[in-house]
């Protein structure tokens, strides 16, 4: 009898085990809730610039546009202006 459960038992145990394993090696995705888009108040207000970040790591978010570095804001919580200070994405 003893031996009867352990052979119906061990190949269970087995796949269970190999599916937990499967299911905790697997990488978490990528979060996107910091990602903003930046956009450039030159050569007209709010124009799209790139992907930024709303989290502070001390880098503002820039871009290059006709040879000169610009800051890149993110738009208020109405949309009707770029003054949000935007940072660098990590």
């Amino acid at each position: 009898m003893n031996t009867k459960n352990f052979k119906i038992g061990f190949p269970v145990a087995a796949v269970v085990l190999a599916i937990a394993g499967a299911f905790a090696s697997q990488a978490a995705p990528k979060s996107t809730l910091a990602t903003k888009i930046g956009y450039l108040d030159t050569p007209s207000p709010c124009l799209e610039a790139r992907e930024c970040s709303d989290i502070n790591n001390g880098i503002v978010c820039t871009y290059m546009w006709q040879g000169s570095n610009h800051q890149a804001f993110g738009k208020n919580l109405t949309g009707s202006q770029c003054a949000v200070t935007l940072y660098k994405k990590p």
